[in-house]
């Protein structure tokens, strides 16, 4: 059985990791594939959990609360209609 590849998996590709990527070695190939249906919603909910835990985490510590209050209603948006 071969090594697995090494490399970055069930990662979305942001604006920023595509800069990442163009800047790679001669010898290392970015392979990318397709979002499949079936795990859209897992993989975009993961993406932005981090995304809004870096956002907490870089407020004061005082403030996180408050930021975390404020934030919470506005989880409404990312809703469909009639949830």
């Amino acid at each position: 059985m071969s090594a697995p590849t090494r490399g970055l998996y069930e990662v979305l590709i942001t604006e920023a990791l595509e800069t990442q990527l163009g800047r790679l070695e001669d010898s290392l190939v970015a392979v990318r594939g397709q979002l499949r249906a079936a795990e859209a919603a897992d993989r975009i909910a993961l993406h932005l959990a981090r995304v809004v835990e870096r956002a907490i985490a870089a407020i004061d510590e005082d403030e996180r609360p408050g930021f975390g209050i404020a934030l919470a209603p506005r989880k409404r948006m990312l809703a469909p209609a009639g949830m």
